[in-house]
């Protein structure tokens, strides 16, 4: 077998499915060209790849398990049109990797006893990220959420020892250890302060990711041309504007999202996009409470503007190059866009001070405060103590940059219909006795015209229903679930 090699073709197959060992890129490269036969054999790509080191193209980012990236001089030495197919290629397996990840945590968790969830929290864990004994509510900043770490391309691809014929050596379980190598710590470098980088944000981040420089340059400069724009109703009248990302920014700000900014502080007093929590335990910590006063906060993801989010970088102690460009990836005409996957973390950690605020304010007060978004509950025995809160909270807010919307504030007694984030909190939990009239019409809609096609829908609702049922809430449940199985049954 000829030891010649296109050096151009081993980077590029590095580039795609960095970090990788040497047998991962000769397996890759037996599997996408036609002439594989004519493929050096693993030590002439061992020996080569080591030359490339040599010369500054690659670099060994994990030196246990030699794990191997394309640097950004080696980037430079690809042409136009392999870099442009190394994107495409790239972005597309990364989405896979990252959706990996996620499955892989969610199968982790212990479902066995989630008892049904709302339709749009429908995936969320019920373990609790942190215990609270003896206190009637939480408070105090949550800790650092792990880092969501990627699983790598070679392993989504199933090209490593498995794939290969050097496999026939190590036994099954040595095979699938070396087959689950993790990652270095960004993914594709092991330090965000690699002199290479240059002080350089977009620099940084495309050597984390294994993409080009200038697509992360384009995503900042021309943003418009990464989403997708649409407009929803909202319940209360009017219109949202939802910028859906596409697949390169897309997968781009997932990244931001599970290796930066999970150092973001929140508070517990947040239970908006945490995973473990949900919109009962949101409603819970204001039960038995005299008084309930519910404020919205006006536009709130578009009040949240690029100097917010640069001054909230800052303050977690992020390098002013990643700030900058950061700010840049996460913002859509200057603000954060509804449909983005790092807008509700970004904007939990930019209300944390102000959560803090509240928090001690209430507790000052035997009062209770939370927030789920932009949605923001006080709750207290003394009616007096809670409209003081009200006032700070509307004071902070504005000096913050936020109102508001005094269309939607309320300030209720007992002896009214107390409702937070949807859910009644006079007595038991349960949900709404409008949201149980608009279930029970779908169901019978749905038997009446025979509608298989909702039976997904309905087994959302029929879950959340069921998850009331430990608060003392009764509901027809064997009428839904016949229903159901019987829609279930239709060819």
């Amino acid at each position: 077998m000829t030891t010649s090699i296109n050096f151009r073709l081993l980077l590029w197959a590095t580039a795609v499915v960095q970090p990788a060992d040497p047998l991962e890129i000769l397996n890759y490269l037996r599997a996408v060209l036609k002439d594989s036969e004519t493929l050096p054999d693993i030590e002439s790509i061992k020996t080569h790849l080591k030359l490339l080191k040599k010369l500054g193209y690659v670099d060994t980012v994990s030196a246990k398990y030699d794990l191997y990236s394309i640097t950004l001089d080696g980037d430079e030495k690809l042409t136009s049109t392999l870099r442009k197919l190394r994107d495409k290629v790239r972005i597309f397996l990364l989405d896979k990797c990252m959706k990996e990840a996620k499955f892989r945590g969610l199968a982790s968790t212990d479902t066995t006893n989630m008892g049904g969830v709302s339709p749009s929290l429908q995936f969320r864990s019920f373990i609790k990220e942190v215990p609270h004994p003896g206190l009637p509510w939480a408070f105090g900043t949550l800790p650092n959420r792990p880092r969501q770490a990627w699983v790598r391309i070679s392993e989504q691809l199933n090209i490593g020892l498995k794939f290969s014929s050097e496999a026939s050596t190590p036994s099954n379980k040595e095979n699938e250890k070396l087959s689950n190598i993790p990652a270095p710590i960004f993914y594709s470098q092991k330090s965000l302060n690699h002199a290479s980088f240059k002080d350089s944000g977009v620099l940084t981040i495309a050597a984390c990711l294994g993409i080009t420089p200038r697509l992360i340059s384009s995503m900042i400069k021309s943003p418009e041309n990464y989403y997708r724009h649409f407009v929803i109703k909202k319940k209360s009248g009017g219109e949202r504007d939802i910028f859906a990302p596409r697949k390169f920014i897309k997968v781009t700000q997932y990244w931001i999202k599970d290796y930066l900014l999970n150092k973001l502080k929140i508070n517990a007093a947040c239970y908006s996009y945490r995973k473990g929590a949900s919109i009962k335990d949101n409603a819970e910590q204001h039960q038995n409470n005299k008084f309930l006063a519910n404020m919205d906060i006006d536009s709130f993801f578009e009040s949240i503007n690029k100097t917010m989010i640069k001054n909230c970088l800052f303050k977690h102690e992020f390098s002013e190059h990643i700030i900058d460009t950061v700010s840049g990836l996460v913002t859509m005409y200057g603000s954060l866009p509804q449909g983005a996957p790092t807008s509700p973390v970004i904007s939990n950690a930019i209300l944390y001070e102000f959560d803090t605020i509240m928090v001690n304010n209430a507790i000052a007060r035997d009062c209770v405060y939370t927030r789920y978004s932009d949605d923001i509950s006080i709750s207290g025995n003394n009616r007096e103590s809670v409209i003081e809160l009200i006032r700070i909270s509307e004071s902070k807010l504005l000096n913050l940059g936020f109102r508001l919307n005094n269309k939607k504030s309320r300030l209720l007694s007992y002896n009214n219909k107390q409702v937070v984030t949807g859910i009644l909190i006079n007595g038991p939990l349960r949900p709404t006795r409008t949201y149980r009239k608009k279930v029970r019409a779908m169901f019978h809609q749905a038997w009446k015209n025979k509608s298989k096609d909702r039976v997904n829908e309905l087994n959302g609702h029929f879950n959340y229903l069921k998850s009331f049922e430990k608060y003392g809430f009764k509901f027809n449940e064997n009428e839904y679930k016949k229903i159901i199985n019987e829609l279930s049954k239709i060819p």
